[in-house]
């Protein structure tokens, strides 16, 4: 019974950890939060611009966060983007 019980909140527990992605380290990107700081500001465009100059230095969450047009592809038209966010 006890067994049962624990076995029972193990799977609770890893379950939770998956769907919070606790387990792997995951945490939801915000489109256009480049450097992960809550906001989507002009050091975001200033970042991305950074990233097209030194592609091999990008996270994969970073990429995620860049590409706010969702082409694939990090380039001037998401750092404009950002920029015109930023104005508005």
């Amino acid at each position: 019974m006890e067994e049962a019980i624990l076995m029972r909140t193990l799977i609770g527990v890893a379950v939770l950890s998956l769907v919070s992605g606790a387990a792997f380290g995951v945490s939801a990107v915000k489109k256009g939060d480049v450097n992960g700081d809550g906001r989507v500001d002009k050091a975001d465009a200033q970042l991305v611009m950074r990233m097209m100059l030194h592609p091999g230095s990008v996270s994969p969450s970073m990429k995620s966060a860049a590409d706010v047009n969702g082409d694939g592809v990090v380039d001037i038209r998401d750092a404009r983007i950002l920029l015109k966010k930023k104005a508005s």
